[in-house]
């Protein structure tokens, strides 16, 4: 319920159901209420159990929070400490987050802490309860045990079908900063700003040539996913995706993402883009374009995430 927002493509089917994280991706909750109703939870329990693969010391996984304000971090575990001592193993942790104005709704960040693209971070078994003060225990649960709010995810993912698996991961891109950005990294430092790309007004954000084959022959189609945030905006501003292939001098549109639509309902809130690009000529290459759309120097685009993956 409260993480369907994310792409699809952070469901997997492994161990029977489970979300994947790669690399710096994020994995981020809508608003959750946390009251009973009356009043708001003085402390929150999360419990999580996380799988780690191929990851080095000091990889893992990080779980941020937000009441009202800015985001703050709750704990992270880090691959060689006692709560992740190794690839290949389910661990189950808990984590108290405080709760002392007494907000009535949570946002929830889960993100990887890969360097590498084949570092991953699965997670299953979400749960988050709430407890109020001693003098007012919760109805539902005795004593001081906590009362269950929800189990916002499941892990199972009935829309992934053989079509979708059959995508080919060319590049992935956090877009955390300019030196581990492969095909992003010619763009100005200040485009990377705070573990994301900012596009103000209409700035641009290009890519070099990214090889679009899989060493024999180049995808007939491919496919662009991307997490994206707007601040200041106004209705019909947002963000837009352009290409052109090696070989080609014009830019074509791929997509745009204006607020106010069901893509991009509201400032301040990240939301998953997908597009889907066809390759008829079988070009081995193309650039990428993002863009702001947008006029005045307050409208910000922030970017995250980058995929791109190709299908024969």
């Amino acid at each position: 319920m409260y993480f369907e927002n994310n792409h699809r493509n952070r469901f997997r089917n492994a161990f029977n159901g489970s979300v994947r994280l790669k690399k710096r991706q994020n994995f981020l909750s809508v608003d959750i209420p946390i009251s009973n109703g009356d009043s708001a939870f003085e402390k929150l329990k999360v419990d999580i159990s996380y799988l780690g693969s191929g990851l080095g010391n000091g990889d893992g996984l990080e779980l941020r929070y937000k009441l009202g304000g800015r985001w703050q971090e709750a704990i992270k575990w880090e691959k060689g400490s006692a709560e992740f001592l190794d690839d290949g193993v389910w661990y189950h942790e808990r984590v108290t987050i405080l709760n002392p104005n007494g907000v009535s709704s949570l946002t929830l960040r889960f993100r990887g802490m890969g360097r590498e693209s084949n570092d991953h971070v699965y997670l299953q078994n979400f749960e988050l309860s709430g407890l109020e003060s001693p003098e007012n225990p919760p109805v539902s649960a005795p004593g001081p045990s906590g009362s269950p709010i929800l189990a916002p995810f499941s892990t199972s993912n009935p829309t992934l079908n053989q079509e979708e698996e059959g995508w080919n991961l060319i590049n992935a891109d956090s877009f955390n900063s300019k030196e581990d950005s492969v095909y992003f990294g010619n763009n100005r430092q200040k485009r990377f700003y705070n573990g994301s790309v900012r596009l103000k007004k209409r700035q641009n954000f290009i890519s070099i040539a990214i090889p679009i084959s899989d060493g024999v022959s180049a995808y007939t189609k491919l496919r662009v996913d991307i997490s994206y945030r707007g601040k200041n905006l106004e209705e019909s501003e947002g963000d837009g995706l352009q290409l052109r292939y090696k070989l080609e001098r014009i830019w074509q549109d791929a997509n745009k993402w204006e607020k106010g639509s069901v893509e991009f309902l509201d400032n301040d809130v990240w939301y998953q883009g997908s597009v889907t690009i066809s390759n008829p000529n079988g070009f081995s290459s193309l650039f990428l374009r993002f863009n702001g759309i947008s006029d005045d120097k307050r409208d910000t685009i922030f970017l995250q995430n980058f995929e791109l993956y190709g299908e024969k």
